[in-house]
């Protein structure tokens, strides 16, 4: 079976078609809108004489759906060099990575991104930490603070 994806702006008259060719696989990559809802469709290319596509039901994809949760436990060791910071990985599939931030004078200051659940902070010994997922469209909020003495 072939499958093709449409989507819209939910003012939109009609559905465009968003793959380039006729897709095997039951999955799709794209990027989501950022600043708008879309509103999508997967038609199955039924067989026979004619390829014909089937009926589908729509679903809408709003930009506030793809915005990570909080980071939870984060956790910080001083070790020799630097911090060690680890946390859990966010529950969402979708997250892209994390933004690590120090905390000095009450303001998170952005010091890194990581594409997995850990940052080694080099050269310090003490520091107070949050951490952010980031999604495709958006940042998600920051972590509860974790500190080093």
């Amino acid at each position: 079976m072939f499958y093709n994806v449409y989507g819209k702006a939910p003012a939109a008259k009609g559905f465009s078609l968003l793959n380039t060719a006729p897709l095997k696989e039951n999955a799709f990559s794209f990027a989501p809108e950022p600043d708008r809802d879309m509103i999508y469709q997967v038609r199955a290319l039924l067989g026979g004489p004619f390829l014909y596509e089937g009926k589908a039901a729509s679903i809408t994809v709003r930009p506030q759906d793809f915005i990570p949760s909080r980071p939870e436990k984060p956790d910080a060791l001083a070790i020799p060099g630097g911090i060690r910071l680890i946390w859990p990985s966010n529950p969402e599939t979708w997250v892209t990575g994390y933004r690590v931030y120090r905390v000095a004078g009450g303001a998170p200051r952005l010091i890194g991104f990581t594409a997995v659940p850990t940052y080694f902070d080099e050269g310090s010994s003490s520091g107070t930490y949050r951490i952010s997922a980031v999604g495709s469209v958006a940042q998600g909020p920051l972590s509860s603070p974790v500190s080093v003495p």
